[in-house]
């Protein structure tokens, strides 16, 4: 151990010369790093780079061997990440953007193991890549997305940063175990799934395996293809409808046939497609929503808002106010 630890240290010291090797979280990456190496290992490079998702204290190195790459991340208190995947193992080599582009990053994915890190502008991104070119070409020129078995783990998609889609978002309705609607709730888009709201009792997760599709539409698209009995359903009536009309959707199909929909009050439908358009362009399409049975002809809503009506479940005062629109739009 003390002799790998000796070549880390060495290769710090020559290629990272400005490293505090007293500092105790790199002291600590360097132990790690020596835990990882094999005997008569070399270090071909070394970076000193942060595992994403990446923390604010503490130090991480990764190494470029002749037999693996190997990626360690120390911290005081949030544990120590590491990871080592053999060259022979790699199966995809590729760039990733970071801090929305401003910084590069890696995402190596092997046969068994995966891992994603930050190395600085991508200058030096890309001649990481370089390095392994050699060693392991098919993974360097493979498509990410094609070698992870389910699109929303491709590390190519560029997903919102937290907190950039805004804590002014209304859960509409679509789920049977969220019956009512809620408001104010953040949203947050990650590899995880859809999750809006941050107290644990109001929070809505959806994580990715339970939706088929997700797709974004204004109020317009997502009134003219929902039944009266939907829209009355998940609560349409129940909310201020007119203030929604500049406001963009999300729209979420469930592997089980459900819709779940989200209204957000900070982002017109254009604005929320741009910020999520990478994510939209790696999910699989989904046009059933564009085909005449999902759009209920002007009579056929009317005849159902009617009998809604009829049934005591609409007030005459809606019952009007609806027909107008409907009219209206037509």
């Amino acid at each position: 151990m003390e002799t790998h630890r000796s070549v880390v240290e060495g290769a710090v010291t020559a290629m990272l010369p400005r490293t505090n090797l007293q500092k105790a979280a790199v002291s600590e990456a360097i132990g790690e790093a020596a835990g990882l190496l094999e005997d008569d290992e070399s270090i071909v490079r070394l970076y000193g780079g942060r595992t994403l998702p990446g923390r604010m204290r503490g130090a991480g190195l990764v190494l470029i061997t002749d037999r693996a790459v190997i990626s360690v991340d120390c911290h005081p208190s949030d544990g120590t990440r590491c990871h080592r995947i053999p060259i022979n193992e790699l199966r995809s080599v590729s760039i990733i953007p970071v801090h929305g582009g401003q910084y590069a990053g890696i995402a190596a994915i092997g046969e068994h193991d995966r891992v994603e890190f930050m190395v600085g502008p991508r200058a030096k991104a890309e001649e990481f890549v370089e390095q392994l070119r050699g060693a392991a070409p098919d993974a360097v020129e493979a498509d990410p997305a094609k070698v992870v078995p389910n699109w929303w783990e491709d590390p190519q998609i560029a997903w919102p940063p937290k907190l950039s889609l805004g804590n002014r978002w209304e859960y509409i309705g679509g789920l049977p175990e969220f019956p009512r609607t809620k408001t104010g709730l953040r949203m947050d888009l990650s590899r995880a799934g859809i999750v809006a709201g941050t107290v644990e009792r109001n929070r809505i997760a959806l994580p990715w395996e339970r939706v088929r599709t997700i797709h974004v539409e204004g109020a317009r698209q997502v009134e003219g293809r929902i039944t009266v009995s939907r829209l009355l359903a998940v609560g349409f009536f129940a909310v201020a409808w007119k203030k929604k009309l500049n406001s963009g959707f999300l729209v979420a199909n469930l592997n089980d046939g459900g819709e779940v929909i989200f209204a957000s009050a900070r982002h017109t439908e254009p604005r929320l497609r741009g910020a999520l358009s990478s994510v939209l362009a790696a999910a699989p399409s989904d046009n059933t929503e564009q085909e005449s049975p999902s759009s209920p002809s002007l009579s056929a809503r009317l005849r159902e808002l009617a009998h809604l009506r009829d049934e005591g479940l609409v007030t005459p005062d809606e019952f009007e106010s609806k027909k107008a629109q409907m009219l209206e739009e037509f």
